[in-house]
């Protein structure tokens, strides 16, 4: 990967896909004032189960710190799957390192808005009951599809129990604590 500071260009911008796996993570560099590029970061994930993850995540992390001298101006987390934010847990040591302006979210994580939170807790919910039916088709011996269901819960990361945040939530909650308040986005 990449560690020299990223340059953006005169006109446009300057896009850098990230390759750790299935998952997604892009730095953009657009022109910015006194000669320094204006970083965007949207998400920073890989899918769970990927292997050496932990790795990964944290070698994207430092070249993502060392691309962009250490300050993102803005960093858009679009949604709450482990392939999108699973970064912000497993390197978030290395993020700790990096000064981050804003925080763009979608408007379904405003904890001021009552549909989002209706939806939100549905959710939580919804996920639970999937977890509970994987785990009871895998222990009646349906392998196949207990397995089935748990790779498509992977893009949801591992589930809070006891009441405890998930891993993914937690991340969510680590970038939600970062720059400025955040910044709820609605579509349009």
């Amino acid at each position: 990967m990449p560690d020299s500071t990223m340059t953006a260009p005169a006109p446009g911008v300057k896009i850098r896909m990230y390759r750790q796996g299935l998952g997604d993570c892009f730095l953009l560099a657009f022109p910015g004032d006194a000669g320094r590029p204006f970083y965007m970061l949207i998400d920073c994930g890989v899918l769970m189960g990927t292997e050496d993850a932990a790795d990964k995540m944290r070698r994207v992390a430092e070249s993502l710190r060392d691309s962009t001298g250490g300050h993102i101006d803005v960093l858009v987390a679009t949604h709450q799957h482990w392939d999108h934010l699973s970064g912000f847990d497993q390197a978030r040591e290395i993020f700790d390192q990096i000064e981050i302006g804003e925080v763009w979210v979608a408007w379904t994580e405003d904890p001021d808005n009552d549909l989002a939170v209706r939806l939100r807790a549905r959710r939580r919910a919804h996920l639970r009951a999937l977890t509970g039916a994987a785990r009871s088709l895998r222990a009646a011996g349906d392998e196949g599809k207990g397995g089935a269901l748990e790779a498509v819960l992977g893009f949801f990361g591992d589930l809070g129990v006891d009441g405890r945040p998930s891993r993914i939530e937690g991340a969510l909650d680590y970038v939600l604590g970062r720059g400025k308040p955040p910044r709820y986005r609605t579509p349009g």
